[in-house]
This record gives structure tokens, C-alpha cells and sequence, in this order.
């Protein structure tokens, strides 16, 4: 790495400078006494040049050491300050082009510290919709720039009208998206943003429509695994490595960790924040008498759970991740390995058949935009899924299964510790530690629409009566889909006996509930390996 230094950079940013590879072309946001620095910054060839005269002479790019210590030259420019983003703009608080933009227009990935701040800046701006806040803190990670260790707090954004007016959202069905739980899986929290944004926009009136009535809980689940993109981190054991990382800070899978009922791998740490005797006995939220190894290993997972567990009335619970480069299917649909009965196996039929349609809408304009490249250029945007869509267990999609997941545990009944859910993965391609540390902006355009897609559709789904095929009262008429034939006998997944007891108001509502065989007590189930 080179030795660059000026007194216009900032000490996060001469880190980064030298302590990364001389060709890294580094995010950087240069702020100037006036605008006719832009030109001089301009001849130094950085990429991505952008510029602003609002709210301030400013420009964003990527320069790398040697370009960053010419660029200090320039006699007009006052800092220097290292600027990961969508938004060239937000560490200024100015967003042109919407607090985040659409990838087509974006200069990278959400960063973490952007995206808190974009979502406050959203938040001041419907205080009566939109709430934000956080509760807890990560693992986290030695920072090499300052020589501390740094803990993330964990961020969740409730979206309802009326939001502050606490009694009457506790009234409200919720819904709850976990998003990019594993940290190198973006397209979650790409989706998730925008989508909030647009909502408060009134770009999504059919969801705007239903927040009367609903509540929608966005959790942005693994900071840990989203701050390694930063060079002053470590990722995967290598500090500067500018990777996103699928774990947390204490190197363990973030979608282990959960106490699901029945038994879980040796070396996993079920995060039950009610302690050894399981009950709320501290005032703090993570109750003393919860194992120090534990407590000390995951926080993240014992903050979600106790923070969830805070939310009545969860209806539907979707937790959305990528996988490899090489998926055959672009969006898979993965309920819990779980034994239903028939009217919350409709209930999630219904719902998979319902994002399926819009997936496959997008899917095919994905397809269509990567033929169209490949005919111009010469190469297409990225491979094509053969698959849109498809649905099932994660064993009979994926081919494996495993314990302590978090949609399991948000669909364990209330009783057992869980949110009563109907609960399920979804999964997107080309969205992980594979492709998912290079931003290409028509990949990620197509997830975001892809999952935005996902996320309208749970939420219409869960606004429409099952029986009578009508909306909510805030929405309109739907006919009912008719129900196809299942398979009589079951899958290859892991199953229990007996069966859990959805027992929250929401899933009274659809019929869904399964009660335990008389006699016995409700347990959950036998996870496989």
C-alpha cells in the first residue's frame, strides 16, 4: 500500500487510503471552496464522477492513492472523506435522486451508516408512517483505524399510519421482514429500503392503502457482516479485505443461532435472552442467568428475539436471503419444515403462488434485458435462471437442512417462545459472497425488483380473507385462487409430532391454527442435519 497523506483527509480516510492495495479505487466524497475544482478533479480520471452545488461545491468518485494524493493538490479542495454508498450525496444529507436511489443510478451498495441515516432522514419526514430505532448491539469488530472494538446497533423501521400512536399499533396485524441476516446476502436490504421509501412516497398505493389496518417491521439483522465491506474491518480473518461477510463478528452463522424446540447442533448457541430458567426475570431485556458463552457470542440473536417477542398479533414472518451464482432458480419461496394443517398449507400456497406471478413478471424482463445486451455487447448482464419461481421445504429445493434457523422460531407458537407465525425463507440468486461483492448495477436492479415484488405480495397476501377471497377492509376484492392438489405423501423433511399451535389472533383469523394433540404437550420440531 502507499503512504499518501494531506491535511485535508480525514483519519478514516488516510487509513483506508493506506491500508488497502494501490489499485483499490477508493469511495471518496471531496468537498471544495467552489465548483471550479470539479474540472481539475475530473482530469484525474476517477470513476463515477459526480458533482453537486447543493448543499455545498462537492464531488463524489473513486480515486486510488495515487490519484487521491494529486487530487489533494487541487487548490480548492477542503476534505477528503471516505464515502461507500448508493447515494453519492448522503453524508451530506442531500439526496437528488431520492434518499436511495435505484440501482441503475446508484454508486455501490447501501452502506450501513447511509442507511441509518437515510431512514432517520425518511422519518423526519413522516414521523406520522415511519419509526425507527434500535435496540441492542452486534458482536461487532476490532476497527484497525481507531484500535477499539466496535459494537453496531441493531436497526428496525416499523412502517403503519399512525406509528407513534402505540395502543393503536398494537392493535395492528404485523408483518416482519428480516433482511440480509446473512450479511454478504444483499438483495434483502437493497429491496427493503427502497421499498420503504417508495411506500412513503406513494409510489406503492395498494400497500399504502393497507397501513391502516397493518403494521410492517423491517429488521436489518447482521451489521456485523454488513460493516466488513469497509477496509478498516476484518473479513474473514483478513483485515482490508473489502468483503461483505456471511456471520457476525464472533465468526458464527447467523441463522444458527436460534432456539428452535427439539434438540441443536453441538457448537451452535440457541440466543434465548429469558436465561436457563426461560423467564423474563431482567429488567435490562437479556436476562442474567443466560449462559456467558452465549450472551458474549451471539448478542445480535438474543437482541432480535427479545425485541420481537415485544410485537402481539405477527401474522407473517419473511426472512429474506441469497445464494450461490450458479442457482438454477431465481427467487425460491422455502417454507418451514414443519407438519401443517390443510388450511395453513393453503394459506401458504396461496401466498408462494401470489409472489410467484410477479416474480416471474420480472424474471421474464430480466431475461428479455439480458438477451438485449448480449446482442449489443456482446455479453449479457449475468446468467439466467432457468427457474423464475419455485416453492417447497428447503430440503426438497435446496437439498439440505440443518438447526436453530430464525424462521423457525418466529413460527413456534407464543407459548413456546416463538411469534406464531406463518413463517418462511425466501431466497434470491446471484446474492451472496459469490457475486455479491461487486456491485453491477442491472444485477441488483433485478433483485430489488424481484424481492420489492416479494414484499408486496406478502403483504396483499396477508391483507386478503382466505375464504372469501376479499381484502382487508382497507383493500379491495380479490377473487380466491383455487387450490391445487398437493401430494399425499409427505416430503423428505424432518417432521414432529405433535404439531405446534399457531395460536396469534392473525393466524385465528385465517383458520390456520394447529392445535396439539389432546394429552400432550405442544413441542416443536426434530431438526436433521
Amino acid at each position: 500500500s502507499a503512504a499518501v497523506d494531506s491535511p485535508t483527509f480525514d483519519a478514516e480516510y488516510r487509513y483506508v487510503l493506506n491500508h488497502t492495495p494501490g489499485e483499490y479505487a477508493v469511495p471518496t466524497l471531496v468537498t471544495f471552496s467552489e465548483a471550479a475544482g470539479f474540472e481539475a478533479l475530473s482530469a484525474l480520471g476517477g470513476e463515477s464522477l459526480r458533482t453537486t452545488t447543493t448543499p455545498r461545491p462537492a464531488a463524489y468518485t473513486t480515486l486510488t492513492a495515487a490519484d487521491a494524493r494529486a487530487a489533494a493538490e487541487i487548490p480548492t479542495a477542503e476534505s477528503f472523506t471516505f464515502s461507500p454508498g448508493a447515494n453519492p450525496f448522503w453524508r451530506l444529507d442531500y439526496y437528488p435522486a431520492g434518499v436511495f436511489p435505484e440501482a441503475t443510478r446508484s454508486t455501490g451498495y447501501i452502506d450501513y451508516e447511509e442507511n441509518r441515516r437515510g431512514l432517520r432522514h425518511l422519518e423526519s419526514e413522516h414521523p406520522d408512517r415511519l419509526r425507527t430505532y434500535t435496540n441492542g448491539r452486534s458482536k461487532g469488530h476490532l476497527n484497525y483505524a481507531s484500535d477499539r472494538d466496535d459494537a453496531f446497533p441493531i436497526l428496525f423501521a416499523e412502517l403503519a399510519a399512525d406509528v407513534r400512536d402505540r395502543a393503536a399499533f398494537a392493535e395492528k396485524e404485523k408483518l416482519v421482514f428480516t433482511i440480509s441476516l446473512h450479511g454478504d446476502e444483499r438483495a434483502g436490504v437493497e429491496a427493503g429500503s427502497r421499498f420503504i421509501e417508495n411506500v412513503l412516497r406513494g409510489q406503492e398505493p395498494a400497500v399504502e392503502s393497507l397501513l391502516e389496518e397493518f403494521a410492517f417491521v423491517f429488521v436489518y439483522a447482521n451489521p456485523d457482516g454488513w460493516k466488513t465491506r469497509q477496509p478498516q474491518y476484518e473479513s474473514y480473518g483478513v483485515p482490508g479485505a473489502t468483503l461483505f461477510e456471511r456471520g457476525q463478528g464472533a465468526g458464527e452463522d447467523t441463522n444458527r443461532q436460534y432456539a428452535n424446540a427439539g434438540w441443536i447442533f453441538e457448537g451452535f448457541y440457541p440466543a434465548e435472552p429469558n436465561g436457563r430458567d426461560l423467564a423474563a426475570d431482567d429488567p435490562d431485556g437479556i436476562d442474567r442467568d443466560v449462559p456467558p458463552g452465549i450472551r458474549e457470542t451471539v448478542p445480535d440473536a438474543l437482541w432480535i428475539v427479545e425485541t420481537l417477542r415485544e410485537y402481539d398479533d405477527v401474522g407473517y414472518f419473511a426472512d429474506l436471503h441469497g445464494q450461490s451464482v450458479g442457482a438454477d432458480t431465481f427467487v425460491y419461496g422455502l417454507t418451514c419444515q414443519d407438519q401443517f394443517d390443510q388450511g395453513r398449507f393453503q394459506d401458504v400456497q396461496r401466498w408462494n403462488r401470489t409472489v410467484g406471478e410477479e416474480v416471474t413478471a420480472v424474471a421474464d424482463e430480466w431475461r428479455t434485458a439480458a438477451e438485449a445486451r448480449e446482442s449489443t455487447v456482446g455479453s449479457s448482464v449475468f446468467g439466467v435462471p432457468e427457474t423464475a419461481f419455485a416453492w417447497g421445504t428447503i430440503w426438497d429445493t435446496l437439498g439440505y437442512t440443518g438447526t436453530g434457523r430464525l424462521r423457525e422460531w418466529a413460527q413456534l407458537p407464543e407459548e413456546s417462545g416463538g411469534l406464531g407465525a406463518v413463517a418462511q425463507n425466501f431466497e434470491m440468486a446471484y446474492s451472496n459472497i459469490a457475486s455479491g461483492n461487486v456491485f453491477d448495477p442491472q444485477r441488483v436492479d433485478a433483485q430489488v425488483r424481484a424481492y420489492r415484488a416479494v414484499y408486496r405480495r406478502t403483504i396483499e397476501h396477508a391483507a386478503t380473507d382466505v375464504e372469501t377471497g376479499r381484502r382487508s377492509r382497507s383493500g379491495e376484492r380479490t377473487p380466491t385462487p383455487t387450490p391445487t392438489s398437493s401430494p399425499s405423501t409427505p416430503g423428505r423433511g424432518a417432521s414432529c409430532w405433535p404439531p405446534p399451535s399457531f395460536g396469534t389472533r392473525a393466524a385465528r383469523r385465517r383458520g390456520a391454527t394447529t392445535p396439539a394433540r389432546p394429552g400432550r404437550p405442544t413441542v416443536g420440531c426434530r431438526r436433521g442435519t
